[in-house]
């Protein structure tokens, strides 16, 4: 990873990687450089003993951002939409805007867990948020169609991004 970062580097481009790229064990080896996308602390295993493996394997948003990492937030509870044949109906989307707008901001990072979200101080830190549109059921749909369909989302998931609360 550190050699393909320094050879995209010398291209003029920056490097980023999803986080469970990432362990603890390695963190001091890694180039600082690299930009860590934090989707998911532990993959949104179902099985709790795996969920408990991944965690203390991977690094969490915060020590990350100890290390010196540059972070992006992710967060796969909040920040993804998958729309499928049946984005018409806006129940699932006008929950997903109201949940962003009610209970994440920027420092939320670990699905949907505030408890360990990070304190305004740490958010300073994190480059900034994204909304992940996964288009793996969405054959059947337009561009136009999926555009209408995440825009309102996209404009609350901004909206907090951009006030850090």
């Amino acid at each position: 990873v550190n050699r393909l970062a320094d050879f995209l580097a010398r291209k003029g481009w920056k490097t980023q990687m999803w986080n469970d790229g990432v362990i603890k064990q390695s963190l001091a080896d890694l180039n600082q450089q690299i930009e860590v996308t934090y989707w998911s602390y532990d993959g949104n295993a179902q099985n709790k003993t795996e969920r408990k493996k991944r965690r203390n394997l991977r690094a969490s948003m915060p020590e990350l951002i100890e290390a010196g990492f540059k972070v992006w937030n992710y967060n796969s509870y909040y920040l993804y939409f998958i729309p499928s044949s049946d984005v018409g109906s806006s129940h699932d989307t006008n929950y997903a805007i109201r949940d962003v707008e009610q209970h994440w901001h920027l420092g939320v990072w670990d699905d949907a867990n505030s408890q360990n979200a990070l304190p305004p101080l740490q958010q300073q830190a994190i480059g900034g948020a994204a909304l992940a549109v996964w288009g793996e059921h969405s054959d059947s749909l337009s561009d136009q169609t999926v555009f209408t369909h995440t825009q309102k989302l996209l404009k609350a998931v901004l909206a907090k991004a951009n006030n850090h609360n």
